[in-house]
């Protein structure tokens, strides 16, 4: 296929007052910390009556339409897991269903709180819950530290995998840690934890060759700071992710593209590149200066790191940008008009169901920047269930010399409308020239 909290001692204290005040009998009983040393094989005994297998069924046929990791964080049967593991509890109430499983029980589970952006759910699991339950107190912890990661990969029973806390990343717009160790599809979820069973932070992701990442622990005790007593309906969750997007988007795309940012010459452009340290970028360039005459490619590109998960096809949160040179050697200007309405008129790079999006809607105009004459367009479409929320798609071809154009386009996904127009208008103007 598809950013942080600073408060995170106050949140950690406020879930501690709410944890302590409980009954007794609920609050997370870890037993002693082993010594510093600990094999994988005693933090292994000593937690996997915590860790759970996640289960999402439809409800009519029972067949399993997701599998995943979870832990019990209190001994009163909450469970922490990825919100993309139980998604189709937000999207599907009605059909899906999940249960939660472990060596001492089986529990069904009811969706309490999301945090869309950071990718966790909280659930609560019916009847008795383990003894034990993992401790979320987020620490800092040096680079090189052992991390001991748990869940269900690829569905072949609990496992425990050792590897090495290296940090967190420093240029992602969602708060990650980097992790170095094995973590495979289905412990997505699942608690990883230091020697004494502390929470450093919750299975995520991986990229393969034991680069993985984890949701920070002060992420999580912050959603627990936040965790309703009775569960929302669908409309209630959707509400609060449409506002924690929208809150995101504001937060990593309105300073964007401002004048003065950085830029990089392209021929006899002048384009934007990263506006900051979340995007990464990437060039290339076809043909040569003494190959026969012939359409001569060159691209620059930039795009955020991630998208946030909605749903199996649907994501949000992320800004990407392309700009193409054309240059016709030896073609003449109707040829060369003709290969960039060619690649002017590219499919929309989108996915998304029609029960998720409306359909595109497009607007053509012709547009002058202080630089150039631009055939612009912007296409949009709504995502039905976060009101206020749009993906947008602006192109803009400039035919600036005789022999050469330039195609610039802007994605944008999970973005309110006012903020896609502003950034399609500053986008443009920092398009210059070098002659």
């Amino acid at each position: 296929m598809r950013s942080r909290p600073p408060a995170a001692l106050a949140a950690a204290a406020l879930l501690l007052a709410a944890l302590s005040a409980r009954a007794q009998d609920s609050a997370a009983a870890p037993p002693p910390p082993p010594p510093a040393d600990a094999s994988a094989a005693a933090v292994f005994q000593r937690l996997a009556p915590a860790v759970v297998r996640i289960e999402v069924q439809e409800s009519g046929s029972r067949a399993k339409s997701g599998v995943g990791s979870g832990f019990f964080v209190s001994t009163d049967g909450l469970l922490v897991t990825n919100y993309h593991v139980v998604s189709r509890l937000v999207h599907r109430p009605a059909s899906h269903a999940a249960r939660a499983t472990a060596a001492g029980g089986s529990w069904t589970l009811t969706l309490l709180a999301v945090d869309v952006v950071h990718d966790l759910a909280v659930l609560r699991a019916s009847g008795p819950a383990p003894s034990l339950a993992i401790a979320v107190a987020p620490r800092e912890l040096a680079k090189g530290t052992r991390v001991l990661a748990l869940g269900h990969p690829r569905d072949l029973g609990l496992s425990i995998v050792e590897g090495t806390y290296n940090g967190r990343l420093e240029h992602t717009a969602t708060a990650r840690l980097h992790y170095t160790g094995p973590i495979n599809p289905g412990m997505s979820g699942g608690p990883a934890v230091t020697d004494d069973g502390a929470l450093v932070g919750v299975n995520v992701a991986t990229m393969g060759e034991e680069v993985a990442f984890l949701v920070p622990a002060d992420a999580v005790a912050a959603l627990l700071a936040r965790v309703p007593a009775a569960p929302p309906d669908r409309a209630g969750f959707l509400a609060g992710m449409t506002a924690d997007l929208a809150a995101l988007a504001e937060r990593t795309m309105a300073g964007l593209f401002t004048p003065g940012g950085p830029s990089v010459a392209l021929d006899g452009y002048r384009v934007p590149t990263a506006p900051d340290s979340s995007f990464r970028c990437w060039g290339d360039s076809d043909g040569d200066e003494d190959e026969a005459p012939g359409v001569r490619v060159a691209v620059h590109g930039c795009s955020m790191d991630e998208s946030i998960f909605l749903s199996e096809t649907l994501g949000a949160g992320l800004a990407r940008f392309e700009h193409e040179l054309v240059r016709g050697q030896g073609l003449g200007r109707l040829r060369l008009l003709a290969a960039l309405e060619g690649a002017f008129e590219q499919a929309l790079p989108f996915d998304g169901t029609a029960r998720e999006v409306t359909r595109f809607h497009c607007r053509h105009a012709n547009l002058r920047t202080a630089a150039h004459t631009w055939r612009s367009a912007l296409c949009v479409r709504r995502l039905r269930d976060f009101p206020g929320l749009y993906e947008g798609v602006f192109r803009s071809v400039s035919l600036g010399v005789y022999d050469a154009g330039l195609i610039t386009s802007l994605t944008l996904s999970g973005v309110p409308f006012d903020l896609i127009r502003t950034l399609t208008a500053r986008f443009l103007e920092a398009v210059g020239s070098t002659r």
